[in-house]
């Protein structure tokens, strides 16, 4: 799974959030992608970045920033020959299918491309149902684009909708249910005005879904607020 999206580079990531607590100094997780050894010329286009195109194999220090305290610290990051890129990845490539809602995209010989045609049936699906639920429809296709690793939550919407289905499914994802909360934020991103407070966008998605990412009393659960003050 190399060098499958041009002009780009390697993807670095750390994830925080305001629900998990604060991690000490020097305790903060790199995770690289892709996954394993890192090889020069990898690539990907996401949002934090770095151009390995060039450089010859070795160790290599990046320095990181951790926003918003500017936390900084160095990581040593191994840089391997390409043509040492363990079999079968050399030959794994982006593919596609069409479907009425969607463009799905995904690598060969991952998850994703043995289940594709139960993806394709289950995203048209849950379209039909968000664009039924906000009363409106799509003038394009989406682009669907199924990630073989574990992102964030299991899934994220901007102009595309990326989802993650890793092997053997380890995160526990019920994709319909997946696919409808991206659809909400997709069909919302759509026919929504500016300036939407966050909270909302997420309240929103859920709520249309009936869960985060899982079945959920949402009605019964909100009682119990009211009635907590």
């Amino acid at each position: 799974m190399r060098r499958l999206i041009p002009s780009c580079s390697l993807f670095l990531t750390f994830f925080f959030s305001s629900c998990i607590p604060a991690q000490p100094a020097g305790k903060v997780d790199v995770i690289t992608h892709p996954d394993g050894p890192l090889y020069n010329g990898d690539q990907a286009t996401l949002w934090w970045t770095w151009d390995t195109r060039d450089l010859k194999p070795g160790n290599y220090t990046p320095t990181f920033t951790r926003l918003p305290d500017n936390f900084t610290w160095n990581e040593t990051v191994a840089l391997h020959l390409a043509n040492q890129i363990p079999p079968p990845e050399p030959e794994a490539h982006w593919a596609s299918t069409l479907t009425a809602c969607c463009t799905l995209y995904y690598i060969t010989d991952t998850a994703a491309e043995r289940v594709i045609a139960t993806l394709s049936r289950e995203a048209d699906e849950e379209s039909d149902a968000v664009a039924n639920q906000i009363s409106s429809k799509l003038d394009k296709r989406v682009n669907l684009i199924f990630v073989p690793r574990l992102v964030g939550q299991g899934g994220f919407t901007g102009s595309d909708i990326y989802v993650s289905y890793p092997d053997g499914n380890y995160i526990g994802n019920d994709m319909p249910i997946l696919f409808h909360h991206e659809f909400v934020h997709y069909y919302d991103n759509v026919v929504g005005g500016d300036y939407r407070p966050s909270i909302l966008l997420e309240g929103l998605a859920v709520y249309l879904t009936g869960g985060h990412f899982k079945p959920e009393p949402l009605r019964a659960r909100a009682v119990a607020l009211l009635n907590l003050g």
